[in-house]
């Protein structure tokens, strides 16, 4: 079901906000693109549903580009490019969403991201060593920056890579103006609210634009049910 996401209302502590709402499904939206584009930032707001006690296990979450197609993970003749939490798709088995009290303001915390690329049922994948954390929208209602950068060196080299947010960054409820703040400082790492966020390792892979032509679409997908993902905010960014 790559596009079955639904519309859903969240009070957050800023004030009500429209959401994606991601329950073992994805979200996917072509964007006005064409292929002469250096550099690629795709940037969301993100808050989860807890329990308020329980891990989440054999979790997966993915975020990038796809080309104008079907299903990107399981079709013979798909192309991702783009970073999961350890899942299948990126040469994984799925992973933990560590619950984390956190004095009050509540968040998940994963393991390693993997930077990857899957090109006509082909995984080229790498790890990264730092956690992304995810606030908890059913506690202290709060919404964080996730952003996936691409950097396109040629039709055949790209670098991937991710930035997410630091810890003290787990008791700000973050909104479009913090996002687009974040999207716009290309030549460093982000600092939000006086904080650099969380910089992921890059990948450089291979990537063969004529196959992949074109890579279009934005790709978001979350694997549980019972423990919904919210975007309440999403944005590109592109150099060309």
């Amino acid at each position: 079901m790559p596009s079955y996401s639904s519309i859903f209302t969240q009070v957050y502590t800023r004030g009500s906000d429209k959401t994606i709402l991601l329950r073992d499904n994805a979200f996917t939206q072509a964007i006005a693109i064409n292929e002469r584009w250096t550099r690629l930032r795709i940037g969301c707001l993100l808050s989860m549903y807890s329990d308020g006690t329980s891990n989440i296990l054999n979790s997966s979450f993915q975020i990038g580009m796809i080309k104008n197609a079907g299903n990107p993970l399981t079709a013979t003749d798909s192309a991702f490019i783009g970073s999961a939490f350890p899942s299948a798709e990126a040469g994984g088995t799925g992973g933990t969403f560590t619950y984390t009290a956190n004095s009050g303001f509540p968040f998940y915390a994963t393991g390693q991201f993997q930077n990857f690329t899957r090109l006509n049922g082909t995984v080229s994948a790498g790890t990264s060593a730092n956690p992304i954390r995810i606030p908890l929208c059913d506690v202290v209602p709060r919404s964080t920056v996730l952003i996936f950068d691409l950097a396109k060196f040629n039709a055949t080299t790209w670098n991937s890579g991710l930035n997410g947010p630091a810890l003290a960054h787990m008791s700000f409820d973050m909104g479009m103006a913090d996002l687009y703040n974040a999207l716009e400082q290309v030549a460093n790492t982000p600092v939000l609210r006086g904080t650099a966020m969380q910089a992921l390792a890059t990948n450089a892979g291979l990537w063969t634009e004529t196959a992949a032509n074109p890579t279009n679409t934005i790709y978001l997908r979350w694997n549980r049910w019972a423990y919904p993902m919210q975007i309440s905010g999403l944005a590109v960014y592109v150099i060309y």
